[in-house]
């Protein structure tokens, strides 16, 4: 819950459980504004635990998820 807001609180819970590692992978945000990409990579950033931060792609044109817009860039390559 908290939507991008709610990356932070849900990471920090996540390393603190005891696990080695903390990852974001096929990273998309449906219908997601630039800002909430921002939000989400800096909570990542922030936690000692992170080892990686993957995307599922850059263009709303090749996202299998296209109609929800999911993106960093739409369709026609333009940013958010």
């Amino acid at each position: 819950a908290g939507g991008a807001g709610g990356a932070q609180a849900a990471l920090t819970a996540l390393a603190s459980s005891g696990v080695g590692e903390v990852a974001i992978i096929d990273f998309d945000i449906a219908s997601g504004a630039a800002n909430d990409y921002v939000t989400v990579v800096r909570a990542c950033l922030a936690v000692p635990q992170r080892v990686a931060i993957t995307g599922s792609g850059v263009s709303d044109a090749n996202s299998w998820r296209s109609s929800t817009a999911p993106l960093l860039f739409i369709i026609n390559y333009h940013p958010r």
